[in-house]
């Protein structure tokens, strides 16, 4: 910049400073004056950029910062949403658990109360089969009986199907419920996370050593998409809310299963009861018209006796008779020669004593008749006392053990 000029004014000694020519310095300054208007210029290019940078990168920032915000707001508001949804979601579901549970409890009462009645049906099977004789048959009362019973069997087995179904769905609502949970859960944490960072604000100074971590940009493999997100979420509450509806299904139907197996039993149970007090209405009926002839027949085994006795006096009495005629026959077969002749006194007594045998044979044969005829009347005096007794062993059977033990069973509208 600065060049040594071989010119040397003349007269004058040389000097070792006056090294520069006026047009060098003339030079030197133009050129001080251009380099310095020119640093000026593009400095004030640079501050005015600079201020123009730092105004856009301060107005981008606040842009941005305020966009983060609203994004923050955005997605406290839907998380605390579908946070608040999830709420609802497991009141409900806490409701249906304890509708079911209750439920449950009735329905295991109204099974455990089918379990007398059916011992009440077996035991008075079991006595029935102790019924005698003729009695031994399928009257009215053991069709009901068994028609009770296995309709107490079908009704049991159908509410412990019910109870597995109750057992089953309350597993399902309350899977349901810990989805919603663990999810409110993250929501809560979330919430609290983006809440604190919607918070902050940004310090004068950073953190001192502060160095931001590039990695950050690049998301996380197991990142969900906010459609992903919101889906899951949603699922999870339809999830539970079917559960709901699946635990509220349960309320009517119960209702109406309760109703319809309390008045079928009821019903049934009645029916078993009349059958019960019919049987033991025919069957003293039955037992009275026994009594009735049994009475009949022993008044003519009485009175077969007196004629048997009677039949035998009136034998009694002919013999003599039959012995006189006898020995008058014997003493005249002494009559000397021609006094021996057949007269009318022998043509009678040959008469009398031919109606005395025939007589004594026809009493001899009616005594035989009415012997047989006692015998017969013995035989059935017999056979009627012991169908009595028969008859009387079922009505007390039906009486003391079936009609009371069923009467002992009450059936109640769970």
């Amino acid at each position: 910049m600065f060049t040594t000029s071989r010119f040397r004014a003349p007269g004058f000694p040389h000097s070792k400073f006056l090294q520069h020519s006026d047009h060098d310095w003339k030079f030197n300054n133009t050129y001080q004056y251009n380099l310095a208007d020119g640093d000026c210029s593009k400095s004030e290019f640079v501050v005015n950029e600079s201020e123009r940078l730092c105004k856009e990168t301060h107005e981008r920032t606040e842009k941005y910062k305020l966009q983060v915000e609203r994004k923050f707001d955005q997605r406290i508001a839907d998380v605390d949403h579908w946070r608040k949804e999830g709420d609802k979601s497991i009141a409900r579901l806490h409701d249906a658990l304890d509708k079911l549970a209750n439920l449950k409890l009735r329905m295991q009462k109204a099974a455990e109360s089918c379990k007398d009645p059916i011992v009440a049906c077996k035991k008075a099977m079991m006595q029935r089969d102790k019924r005698l004789g003729v009695d031994m048959v399928q009257d009215k009362p053991q069709m009901e009986i068994q028609k009770y019973h296995i309709f107490l069997e079908d009704i049991l087995a159908v509410f412990e199907k019910t109870l597995q179904e109750i057992d089953d769905q309350m597993i399902n609502d309350r899977a349901a419920k810990q989805r919603l949970l663990r999810d409110i859960t993250d929501k809560e944490a979330a919430l609290e996370i983006d809440t604190h960072a919607s918070s902050c604000r940004p310090e004068n100074r950073s953190t001192k050593g502060f160095k931001f971590d590039p990695n950050l940009m690049n998301p996380e493999k197991a990142t969900l998409t906010l459609a992903d997100w919101e889906r899951t979420t949603r699922h999870n509450i339809e999830k539970g809310e079917r559960e709901v509806k699946n635990s509220w299904d349960f309320t009517p139907r119960i209702e109406e299963m309760f109703t319809r197996t309390y008045n079928d039993l009821t019903q049934q149970h009645l029916r078993v009861i009349h059958a019960l007090n019919d049987r033991i209405k025919e069957l003293s009926e039955a037992q009275k018209n026994l009594e009735q002839r049994l009475a009949r027949v022993q008044k003519q085994i009485l009175d077969m006796e007196d004629t048997i006795s009677k039949l035998e006096q009136t034998m009694e009495r002919k013999y003599p008779s039959m012995e006189l005629a006898s020995n008058r026959m014997e003493g005249r077969r002494q009559r000397p020669r021609h006094e021996l002749c057949r007269d009318s006194v022998d043509v009678e007594l040959e008469e009398e004593v031919r109606n005395l045998s025939l007589s004594i044979h026809q009493l001899r044969k009616q005594k035989s008749e009415a012997q047989n005829m006692l015998r017969k009347l013995e035989q059935t005096r017999l056979a009627l006392q012991k169908d009595i007794e028969i008859k009387k062993n079922s009505i007390y059977i039906d009486q003391e053990h079936c009609l009371n033990t069923f009467a002992n069973v009450n059936h109640i509208h769970h």
